[in-house]
């Protein structure tokens, strides 16, 4: 399985690396929702795991625009964050 994985937070990253390592999941790592995009213009990806407190775009924003391309609108994003506020969460299942 491949991923992408959009975390701006190194500490999360390399965490999320040595989980990912364990387990034999091939995880591809972007600091922004801008290197995200280009990255599933250029690569595939079998889900996405997107954190919604990014610089730039936010995770909000991303989501929104993977449901919109036809080509990754179907493919699984896993959305984490420390925002706990439904509407956030409302938002997130809206998209």
């Amino acid at each position: 399985m491949k991923i992408l994985v959009v975390e701006d937070d190194d500490v999360q990253q390399t965490l999320l690396q040595a989980m990912f390592g364990k387990i034999g999941v091939d995880a591809l790592f972007v600091h922004t929702g801008e290197a995200g995009l280009e990255k599933l213009r250029t690569h595939f990806f079998d889900a996405m795991l997107l954190d919604l407190n990014l610089p730039g775009k936010s995770g909000v924003q991303i989501l929104k625009m993977i449901r919109e391309n036809v080509m990754i609108s179907d493919m699984p994003v896993v959305i984490f964050t420390g925002d706990k506020t439904r509407e956030t969460l409302a938002q997130c299942m809206q998209i």
